[in-house]
């Protein structure tokens, strides 16, 4: 009788679990929170040299403050991808540090003025920002044009729970291994609020995970059903791959309004930013900056339009 001898290849696999193991106990991970204005760049994820995103410029603070050098070996993670003029306010990224130690403040001093560092956590080894990520919380805000709030809530209702929301997506729609990413997915939270003061929408929308461009899309179609162009009847049709969806099909809203709001990790606690006022300086300067270019607008509105 012949002996058993292991697999080459499982002694191979063995080795190398075991040295992964060693190597994750010895590191410094951390998981950053990230928000960003997305209006000035090409989306989240980086591209080709000479494209401007928001991972192209963390990568290279990064690098300049000798926190990483290359990505492979910082086995950098994040926790989604955001579209170019997308926002996020919730962000998470994780990396294997150079350094034992590493502050916030001197993160946001290196970034843009667009990008901001305000949740620090040491982790463990094997921490994932998208693969342990429990809940993503997307909100998105629009201008209220006077749709139903009743019917809205109603439609947005349909939405909650487990659908199979393919017709809401690019068909291009891949997990970062290049796998078909399953378009069946659980909605928690779908719902929408009336801010009187600013006379906006917020939308709000939770679930483990979402696919590309569905947050807009599932507001475009909630919208129409609030101006009554389409029945409540009509998210039948987007929910059920074998209808037919109306014609002209869903075309997304703009980017503009959409936020990732938050990613839920389980026992994992963000330190927050230390001197508030460095940040707290950048932001007052955007709300100064946007605020006049409101007011600008609103003239040439009144004055282009007025008899």
């Amino acid at each position: 009788m012949k002996s058993k001898k292991p697999c080459f290849e499982k002694v191979i696999l063995s080795i190398v679990k075991i040295y992964l193991g060693a190597y994750c106990d010895m590191v410094d991970r951390f998981a950053v929170k990230i928000a960003y204005l997305g209006t000035n760049y090409h989306g989240f994820q980086r591209q080709k040299s000479g494209v401007k995103t928001i991972e192209g410029e963390i990568f290279y603070s990064l690098t300049k403050l000798g926190i990483i050098d290359k990505l492979p070996k910082a086995r950098y993670t994040a926790a989604g991808r955001t579209d170019a003029g997308v926002h996020a306010l919730g962000q998470v990224i994780a990396f294997d540090s150079l350094k034992q130690e590493i502050h916030l403040d001197e993160l946001n001093h290196c970034f843009p003025d667009d990008i901001f560092a305000w949740g620090l956590a040491k982790v463990d080894g094997d921490f994932n920002a998208r693969r342990h990520a429990q809940k993503r919380t997307y909100r998105y805000f629009i201008p209220f044009a006077g749709e139903n709030l009743q019917l809205m809530e109603k439609g947005l209702s349909c939405l909650l729970g487990t659908h199979n929301f393919e017709k809401f997506c690019k068909k291009t729609n891949n997990l970062p291994s290049g796998k078909p990413k399953s378009t069946i997915l659980t909605l928690d939270v779908a719902s929408v609020q009336l801010l009187e003061k600013n006379n906006l929408l917020m939308f709000e929308f939770a679930s483990e995970s979402f696919l590309w461009k569905q947050v807009r899309n599932m507001v475009s179609m909630i919208r129409i059903i609030g101006r009554a162009i389409l029945p409540i009847s009509a998210l039948q049709a987007a929910l059920e791959p074998t209808l037919k969806m109306p014609k002209g099909g869903i075309r997304p809203v703009s980017p503009d309004g959409l936020v990732l709001y938050d990613v839920n990790y389980s026992k994992i606690n963000f330190s927050p930013i230390e001197k508030k006022y460095l940040v707290e300086k950048e932001l007052q300067k955007k709300i100064s900056a946007y605020t006049s270019t409101l007011a600008v607008l609103d003239e040439l509105k009144k004055s282009i339009l007025t008899d």
